[in-house]
This record gives C-alpha cells, sequence and structure tokens, in this order.
C-alpha cells in the first residue's frame, strides 16, 4: 500500500524508489489514461474506508491536508495518479503491451498498486512475487489483448466480492467502460451480480509458458 503522504515530494518519493513523476505523463499509454481518468474520476465525498476523497484522490493515502487543498481537477492529473505508474511497476516492464499497461494503470489507481500487480502475475501464471524482469519476459510472449481481457476478467471478479453495492455498482460500470475504451472483444455487461466476463475466456485459462 502507497506510504501517506501530506503532499507529493519528490525527495522522498525517490527515496522509496518510486521514479519522479514526469516519467509517466510523458508515455503515450499514461496520455491515454488522463482522459479516461478524468471521466471517472471527481467531486467530492467521504468514504468509510478511504476517508475525504476529492478528484478520486484519497485522504488515507495522500493526507487530509493535501486531499482538501486540491482546487483544480488537473492538479491530482500532474501530482498524483502518474506516481500509480510506478507503484504498479509498469516502469520495470519494458514488454508491456499498451492495453496491459492501461487496464494496470486504472486498477492501480482504483483499487490498489499490491492487488493489481499481484493479479496481473495470477493472470501470467506466475507466483504473486514474482520479480518484475519475470513478469516482463513473459509479458514478451504474449498477446496484449488476451492479457488485457484477463486482467479486466480477474478485476471484476475481485469486485464482484465487494460487500458495498453502490460502490461495487460504479467499479463495474467503470470496467466495462475501460473494456470499451480499449476496444477488447465482449465487453463486459451486467448488473451488481451474475456479470459477464469480457470476451468469454475462462478464468482458467493461464499464460505460462505458452
Amino acid at each position: 500500500m502507497p506510504r501517506k503522504l501530506a503532499k507529493p515530494d519528490p525527495q522522498a518519493l525517490q527515496k522509496a524508489g518510486i521514479p519522479p513523476r514526469k516519467e509517466a505523463p510523458d508515455h503515450p499509454y499514461w496520455r491515454h489514461m488522463d482522459t479516461f481518468l478524468r471521466q471517472w474520476e471527481g467531486g467530492d465525498y467521504d468514504d468509510p474506508r478511504g476517508g475525504f476523497t476529492r478528484f478520486g484522490v484519497s485522504s488515507n493515502v495522500w493526507g487530509e491536508e493535501y486531499v482538501r487543498s486540491l482546487r483544480d481537477p488537473e492538479q491530482p492529473m500532474r501530482e498524483v495518479y502518474p506516481q500509480y505508474w510506478s507503484w504498479a511497476q509498469l516502469h520495470r516492464l519494458p514488454h508491456v503491451g499498451a492495453k496491459t499497461a492501461r487496464a494496470m494503470l486504472d486498477f492501480s489507481i482504483n483499487s490498489s498498486p499490491g492487488v493489481a500487480r499481484r493479479l496481473l502475475r495470477e493472470v501470467l501464471g506466475l507466483a504473486s512475487d514474482a520479480p518484475p524482469a519475470e513478469v516482463d519476459e513473459v509479458l514478451a510472449q504474449v498477446d496484449d489483448d488476451d492479457v488485457a481481457a484477463l486482467l479486466l476478467e480477474r478485476r471484476l471478479q475481485f469486485v464482484q466480492r465487494i460487500k458495498d453495492k453502490i460502490h461495487k455498482r460504479g467499479w463495474i460500470n467503470r470496467i466495462r467502460a475501460l473494456s470499451e475504451a480499449l476496444g477488447l472483444v465482449g465487453s463486459p455487461e451486467g448488473a451488481e451480480d451474475g456479470v459477464d466476463l469480457p470476451g468469454g475466456r475462462g478464468a482458467d485459462v493461464s499464460f505460462h509458458n505458452r
């Protein structure tokens, strides 16, 4: 789980091994997600788990003082969301495809980088603690569309276990919208129970040693 920060501190991030934020927004995959995030992150609300949240930025992660200081939705686009590129370890996966990278980035922001990293490894048939180099080696051998669709499938299964019906419905809609934005075949359909999985891919599919 990312550390709490009163404000985005480049020195603290660098000490934690997180590259400067300028690396993420310059990436073409990030520029695509920039538009998607603007559609799904916004407004103020108090979340029992995430604390006070503004523009999708949680005070439990970034500190309430910083979150309440946000006045412009462009500010988190510059200062907050690009950090998740590194927390998801995407900067260490040179062979990650565009769609998988975007699916990972949104999953990390919406749920957590730790869950996103674990489920990517599960999709690829790797151990949950497999190093990025091993993940990247498998990514170099598999189809980007298939990996992205399977990742959305795992994410949908993860969300289906959530008891909070209001958040659950919104997150399912977000997954469906991302699948459509990525142009994946068989976008997720369904309500809060019994949601169809993207592409009709079975849950037992694995890419390891393929």
